[in-house]
């Protein structure tokens, strides 16, 4: 089942995360957000063009106000930033979806809280980007449901790698993968599975240095 809407075609994440989450109001497209550039759309079989589906990210000027939650530990298990090979781009790529996109209600009052665990497998300037773009509306219906039931998000991350993408170089990297999000409730609540395609992109210095992620767009 797919919810566009709560979960985030939003976290196109600057250029998406600005207006993106796992929450918005309820209304599609709009999880963490308020005005994000739409995802771009791509027809059976199509393969999406690397400028518009791999876009890159800018810094707001101005931070707005945000639903915040608190500090902690989340109650899933995430990739461990030592434990990621950071010479692998795929590696880092699902590691840093995967990382966005697990959020505990306990903790997360949207899925900005969830997104900034990510920053150690992003760029300086994407992690930043992100931070100064936290979500301002309501986190709405599903996440409401989802936090009634305390629910922390098991995540799996898919290749999507033949939809098509740019060719990789030494320092630029384009990675898909298809995402399956299921809320799993401490009281023994189980909601319906949503997924999702994100592209993702990296980069990195040379050959030596680590991969890091500078943007990441979700299409419903």
């Amino acid at each position: 089942m797919r919810r566009p809407a709560v979960l985030l075609t939003s976290l196109t994440l600057v250029a998406t995360l600005a207006g993106c989450g796992l929450g918005g109001g309820g209304n599609a497209g709009d999880a963490h957000s308020t005005g994000r550039p739409s995802a771009p759309g791509r027809g059976p079989g199509g393969t999406a063009s690397a400028p518009a589906t791999y876009p890159q990210p800018s810094v707001s000027a101005s931070p707005l106000p945000a639903l915040v939650g608190r500090t902690g530990t989340p109650s899933a298990s995430l990739p461990a930033p030592a434990g990621v090979d950071g010479t692998s781009a795929i590696a880092v790529a699902q590691a840093a979806v995967v990382t966005m996109w697990t959020v505990d209600t306990e903790l997360d009052a949207t899925q900005w809280d969830a997104a900034q665990r990510a920053a150690p497998f992003l760029t300086p300037k994407y992690a930043e980007s992100l931070r100064l773009s936290p979500q301002v509306a309501g986190p709405g219906g599903v996440w409401l449901a989802w936090a009634e039931h305390r629910s922390v998000t098991a995540v799996t991350a898919a290749s999507a790698d033949d939809l098509g993408k740019p060719e990789d170089t030494e320092t630029t990297a384009f990675h898909a993968f298809t995402l399956t999000i299921t809320p799993n409730g401490r009281d023994g609540w189980k909601g319906s599975a949503t997924t999702m395609t994100v592209f993702v992109s990296l980069e990195r210095a040379s050959a030596a240095q680590s991969w890091k992620v500078s943007s990441v767009r979700a299409v419903d």
